[in-house]
């Protein structure tokens, strides 16, 4: 914990609106008005709490913290209304949303790619500085034994993500997240401008697909491109891995839908796997689309987990699925082709249903291998080589 000082807690917060403004690219145009009040840590039941208030001549910003903080929650409230300062500039009465995952990600990137402390400490009379730091080390670490966020998940976290270990795997994802977005062409000025458009649409995801574009065309590309660098960043190590039987076993689970069917009425209910073809044969595509969403991003979070040799068909499955939401939220292009609209989707199913049998056969295949792979026929008599499938 820091104690906070008034006079340095003010020259921490230039310090950390210098850093934010040099992260995001964009020039010091003031215009808010920021109140920072200090209460003894021991009464305080929340260590820091933001309230915002509009009045004609702008947004006013009260910050109430604990006089005594750890640096990083120190850092996150004064980033927190950095944030919203530039986002509410040109927000009338409508208040920003801020994306969760931008909080804490620019938060942990500001100060873990800092040279210098960030956040002062009273009656020290030194400053660690720091050659070249690596910024992403601690998100690495963790994430090499911690399977890391979806995008989805980074949006909408948990109760479970924002405590113990979670809080700190939802940590080193979004970190990793604004730091490779922030990389990205142009980044640092989209994610400026998507802060500058956030008062004028409902939600952020909206400003954030607006600032992004053409990179992301929907919130899909995003989880592709986000699965994409986490495989780069965390590479396979197939000490790792999970056996391919379990990873086998575990794509089994997200292919199918467990329901109950009864088959007699006085007989017991039995649960049995809907495959994902049934599902998108006979339901009615709104019913379909959180459901095929929720397994689409379950196949992004076991890639990491996967042996080498299965990678390949996860992917195709994701792509499959990925490819059937996106068509299938494109009203317009089913009457492109010249079809009625009612008969397009119904060609769009059958191709998807298709693919996906195809991928089951090779999953089928996968895992015939693994049988004969891990449990070898006993020879009882030396002869000459067998051909491969002579094996009883």
């Amino acid at each position: 914990r820091v104690n906070l000082d008034p006079d340095l807690l003010a020259v921490t917060a230039e310090r950390i609106k210098l850093r934010l403004l040099q992260a995001l690219d964009l020039p010091d145009r003031w215009q808010g008005r920021v109140y920072i009040d200090l209460h003894p840590a021991a009464s305080a039941q929340i260590p820091a709490w933001l309230t915002s208030l509009y009045q004609p001549r702008g947004w006013q910003y009260h910050l109430d913290l604990a006089d005594q903080m750890d640096p990083q929650t120190t850092a996150r409230a004064l980033v927190q209304v950095l944030l919203l300062e530039i986002a509410n500039r040109h927000a009338g009465g409508q208040s920003a949303e801020l994306p969760p995952w931008l909080l804490e990600g620019l938060t942990l990137h500001l100060l873990r790619s800092a040279q210098t402390d960030l956040v002062l400490r009273p009656r020290t009379d030194f400053v660690f500085r720091r050659i070249r730091p690596d910024s992403l080390a601690e998100a690495r670490d963790w994430l090499h034994t911690h399977a890391a966020l979806t995008f989805t998940e980074l949006s909408l976290p948990t109760q479970t993500q924002l405590t113990g270990d979670g809080w700190t795997t939802y940590q080193a994802s979004a970190q990793l997240f604004v730091t490779d977005l922030l990389r990205t062409p142009g980044g640092r000025a989209r994610l400026a401008a998507m802060l500058d458009d956030l008062p004028h649409h409902l939600n952020w995801q909206t400003a954030f697909l607006l600032a992004f574009a053409p990179q992301f065309q929907s919130l899909l590309d995003v989880e592709k491109w986000w699965a994409i660098r986490l495989a780069d960043f965390t590479g396979r190590d197939s000490a790792l891995a999970w056996p391919a039987d379990k990873s086998l076993h575990k794509l089994d689970d997200i292919l199918g839908l467990p329901v109950l069917i009864r088959y007699g009425t006085n007989q017991t209910p039995i649960t049995t796997n809907l495959p994902l073809q049934t599902v998108i044969g006979q339901w009615d595509f709104a019913h379909q689309r959180n459901l095929l969403i929720a397994k689409a991003n379950l196949l992004q979070a076991l890639r990491p987990n996967l042996p080498a040799i299965l990678v390949p068909l996860v992917d195709d499955y994701h792509s499959v699925l990925a490819t059937y939401l996106e068509k299938s939220q494109q009203p317009d292009a089913f009457a492109a082709g010249g079809f009625l609209p009612s008969i397009r989707p119904q060609i769009l199913r059958r191709e998807i249903i298709g693919q996906l049998d195809a991928l089951d056969a090779r999953r089928t295949a996968a895992g015939r291998n693994l049988t004969v792979s891990t449990h070898p026929p006993a020879r009882v008599n030396p002869g000459p080589p067998k051909e491969l499938g002579q094996f009883p």
